[in-house]
């Protein structure tokens, strides 16, 4: 087993936690301690607030910066509350996420981003939240998003990963099993036959049969000792069929590769970013792990 965890393990050991002090961003903290835990990680926390009008009068700009400055300690000391056994360091900004986000994750070597998600707008779409959505398709390392309404208890870890297998790239399949092993999770390995691959040009068996054959050979020799994977082979439409899956698995996490609109970045079987963010964005989802690649 030891040699399975070394040919893959891939760890997290600087995590940046992106926070505006909401409901959802709330949820996301046992994530990032309990991850910080296992890897021995550091945690970066970042609060972007929106930029001071500099064209009011001298008064009134002075009095918004010394309002600012309180509110920015207040917010400091409530971040460092939430991490009392975890080496963290605090960057409170200002403007919009993007300006800082690149230059931040990689001046700080950060290895995983960690954001909460709104879930659902008023008109019943379910959406990551605008700076979510944001963070999600611009950055180029793993994010875990988290959903408004996931549970986490003291105690708890991800009993069960979900694997999109076919659309993650070998850095994404890395990261779940590190995770699988850091965690003691069982693996789902989950490989998708689309609609305009499902009898074209072989049967149907064997394609499933190859897909699974597949399946298995994603593992490294050793791992599924550790891992117990179970192996599922589905057809249609890809987006569907992991939602579908994840319904029935009930996992804690789900892994997926995701490759932005601006060019292939891992394998070309990563998802689409759209279809990666149509998948994360869905309630119930307690905590799903997406645009992994790399």
């Amino acid at each position: 087993m030891q040699a399975a965890i070394a040919a893959v393990q891939t760890g997290f050991k600087n995590v940046l936690f992106a926070t505006d002090f909401s409901d959802a961003a709330a949820q996301a903290i046992p994530y990032v301690r309990e991850i910080a835990k296992r890897y021995d990680a550091n945690v970066l926390t970042l609060h972007v607030r929106p930029g001071r009008a500099h064209s009011l009068p001298y008064r009134t700009w002075t009095s918004n910066t010394k309002i600012a400055e309180t509110e920015d300690e207040r917010h400091r000391e409530q971040i460092l509350a939430a991490f009392p056994d975890t080496r963290t360091s605090v960057l409170i900004k200002e403007g919009n996420v993007e300006d800082h986000l690149d230059s931040i994750i990689r001046s700080r070597d950060v290895d995983l981003v960690v954001i909460g998600t709104t879930g659902q707008t008023r008109d019943g779409k379910h959406r990551l939240g605008s700076v979510a959505e944001e963070i999600f398709r611009s950055v180029t390392c793993p994010v875990l998003t988290v959903g408004l309404h996931s549970l986490w208890s003291s105690g708890s870890r991800f009993r069960k990963i979900l694997c999109a297998a076919d659309q993650a790239s070998d850095q994404s399949m890395a990261h779940a099993l590190s995770l699988s092993q850091e965690f003691q999770s069982r693996l789902v390995l989950l490989s998708v036959i689309s609609e305009q691959e499902a009898g074209y040009h072989v049967p149907t068996s064997q394609m499933a049969s190859t897909s699974e054959y597949f399946l298995h050979n994603r593992l490294p020799p050793g791992a599924e000792g550790c891992c117990k994977p179970e192996y599922i082979v589905s057809y249609g439409d890809i987006a569907e069929k992991i939602l579908e899956v994840e319904s029935k698995t009930n996992p804690d996490l789900i892994v997926l590769g995701a490759r932005s609109e601006r060019g292939i970045h891992g394998a070309t079987g990563d998802l689409p970013i759209a279809t990666a963010e149509r998948i994360v964005s869905r309630p119930p989802a307690q905590c799903q792990r997406s645009g992994v690649s790399g």
